[in-house]
């Protein structure tokens, strides 16, 4: 179930997330935040859903702990994950058009 979710469902939701997700930031002591919060808590619930699928857990465990024993990574921390291996796969593709033209 975990290898399927990881597969399938992540690449589906965060198709194209460096275009619309912006990382959620949060300003010291204060809870005032700015980013992609309400997509951030969307992701998330579908995460908690999934991940409860895969553990077998009751509904009631808390999210962060279903995460850690599903061995997923935090929605936040997936999204910029994908950001970099898409920025990885780009610059790839750039220096390798630069080394192939005369």
């Amino acid at each position: 179930m975990r290898q399927l979710y990881q597969a399938v469902a992540i690449p589906k939701m965060l198709y194209v997330a460096d275009l619309w997700f912006s990382l959620v930031h949060r300003e010291g002591t204060n809870n005032l935040q700015w980013g992609s919060i309400g997509i951030a808590k969307k992701l998330s619930s579908i995460q908690c859903i999934a991940a409860l699928a895969i553990t077998g857990a009751m509904k009631t465990t808390a999210t962060n702990l279903l995460e850690v024993h599903a061995n997923l990574l935090v929605t936040t921390q997936q999204a910029s994950k994908c950001d970099e291996q898409r920025l990885g796969l780009k610059r790839k593709d750039i220096t390798e058009r630069r080394a192939s033209t005369p």
